[in-house]
């Protein structure tokens, strides 16, 4: 049996659940907190339910309860777990269990533990001994998205069983609904988790900046509670009413980045960015600063990568594109339907799942 492993369920819904379709053939589980029941019954042949606190850095109870679930299942089956978070917690409860099992690691982006963050530093150091030893032990093939990733954590943690790497978690392109034309007055949209890491104080200050009518400013997303670079609520609300950025919440992006002209990353570090690809898709331009999960928008038509976060340069060649006449990219298109479809990433983790056979 596989069973796919995350500490959030939107993480098993969002392109793994695509994934999983083109997976029929498989029975595939999920554990996970069940907060959206029906969407994962219609992509999982069932749903385990995880009792974890997401919003704990180490939730100990949650562990446990995910040991209890893995000894429950039995001997001999998959695990591909998603996130590093929900990684080093696998490790733990696997190694409180003992059972038998083939694990695969899909590290969607290093994270806090590896930032630049003087705590997460300190944290590296004390547990780098005890992270090697149960790596090593626990996963058989760890996939990453960008060569950089691949390269920092081999190097940490002496990892010497099988690192491959998949670049992007696809998408499921006939779910997008197209732009069709650039409006007049272009909408800039930023679209993340709410963490200082992803940039959203440089947004709200470049919103801030702008004087012209003609670009408009929005955020969509939600903070993460348990991530200790996240904004918190009160800064939220301070974003909503001192600013010049209209506040979304969560949008499905499927459905409603036909509507923007501007995607916008000013993230300091990704794994492999999904929105970039998804507004690429849907024929958004794209602007972002360069970091081993954004540079492969270099490649694409209406793409801007940015060496330097300068603000001030920023707001100005948002302005400069109000003058340009700019057209939905074909070429975009035919790159992500060669190299970053749902049925490609499917295809990938299908030969991991049946090497054996």
């Amino acid at each position: 049996m596989i069973y796919y492993v995350a500490h959030w369920d939107k993480i098993l819904l969002q392109s793994r659940g695509p994934i999983v379709k083109y997976l029929a053939t498989s029975k595939i589980n999920a554990i996970c907190p069940i907060e959206h029941k029906n969407e994962l019954n219609s992509f999982y042949n069932h749903s385990i339910n995880w009792e974890i606190d997401k919003t704990k850095i180490l939730d100990i109870k949650g562990i446990f309860n995910l040991a209890s679930i893995i000894k429950n299942n039995g001997e001999q089956n998959i695990y591909h777990i998603f996130t590093l978070k929900s990684g080093i917690l696998f490790m733990i409860s696997k190694f409180i269990t003992k059972n038998k099992s083939k694990n695969i690691l899909s590290v969607t982006g290093l994270g806090y533990l590896f930032s630049k963050n003087l705590k997460a530093k300190i944290l590296r150091v004390l547990i780098k001994p005890i992270f090697i030893f149960l790596i090593n032990k626990t996963f058989h093939t760890i996939i990453f998205q960008n060569k950089s990733d691949l390269r920092i954590f081999s190097e940490f943690t002496n990892f010497k069983n099988e690192s491959l790497l998949i670049e992007s978690s696809g998408i499921e392109t006939n779910e997008y609904i197209q732009k069709k034309t650039f409006n007049s007055e272009l909408k800039v949209l930023m679209s993340s988790r709410l963490l200082i890491d992803k940039g959203i104080r440089d947004f709200v200050d470049i919103a801030n900046k702008n004087e012209n009518k003609k670009l408009k400013f929005f955020l969509s997303g939600e903070i993460d509670y348990g991530n200790p670079k996240s904004i918190n609520h009160h800064e939220l609300q301070n974003i909503i009413n001192n600013s010049s950025v209209e506040y979304l919440g969560y949008i499905d992006l499927r459905k409603e980045l036909h509507n923007y002209d501007i995607i916008i990353s000013l993230s300091d570090y990704e794994g492999f960015s999904r929105v970039l690809l998804e507004a690429a898709w849907v024929g958004l331009f794209c602007i972002s600063t360069l970091n081993p999960g954004t540079e492969f928008i270099s490649y694409f038509e209406n793409s801007k990568i940015i060496d330097n976060k300068d603000n001030n340069q920023i707001l100005l060649y948002l302005n400069n594109l109000l003058n340009s006449n700019l057209q939905i990219s074909n070429k975009n298109k035919k790159i992500i339907s060669k190299n970053y479809t749902s049925s490609i990433i499917a295809n990938q983790f299908s030969k991991l799942y049946y090497l054996d056979k």
